[in-house]
């Protein structure tokens, strides 16, 4: 009876080998593959975006638009409401990866800019969620910033 590593060893080239994995580099098959919109419909969202768009010195490209309570921009596209930096990264790089990070937690699309309305591709990252929070100074300042917003919003 083969050990139990040797029957990993065997699942594992088995994997490498597998038609979806050589196809498009992704090894689970357990997950559907999210199909990015055809070229002219990403072409179309990234023009609404830009249209509604500033540059500013700090190379951050701010939108406009609808921008939420917290502070993000979102656009209509494809038949649901999407949060316009996500909106941008799907249309340009490519769709944001579905399923669990190394670290256990999911994937999102990280601002580098440290700025919500910022449209740059150059200054988002797909990170996992435990990393972005990692990043924009853990839940305490998130926790801050959130009831920070809540009295403005209640204000106006």
């Amino acid at each position: 009876m083969p050990s139990r590593r040797m029957r990993a060893t065997v699942v594992f080239h088995r994997l490498l080998r597998s038609s979806r994995y050589l196809s498009t580099g992704d090894p689970r098959p357990e997950q559907p593959i999210r199909r990015l919109p055809k070229k002219s419909e990403r072409a179309d969202v990234v023009a609404r975006i830009l249209d509604r768009s500033t540059r500013v010195e700090s190379g951050c490209i701010l939108f406009a638009g609808v921008i939420m309570d917290s502070g993000y921009g979102t656009i209509g596209w494809q038949g649901r409401t999407w949060v316009v930096h996500r909106a941008v990264w799907t249309a340009l790089v490519g769709p944001i990866p579905e399923g669990v990070a190394p670290d256990g937690s999911d994937w999102t699309v990280d601002h580098l800019c440290s700025n919500r309305t910022c449209v740059n591709v150059g200054h988002l990252e797909v990170v996992s969620r435990i990393e972005n929070s990692r990043r924009g100074g853990g839940l305490a300042k998130a926790h801050a910033a959130n009831r920070a917003r809540g009295k403005a919003n209640a204000k106006a």
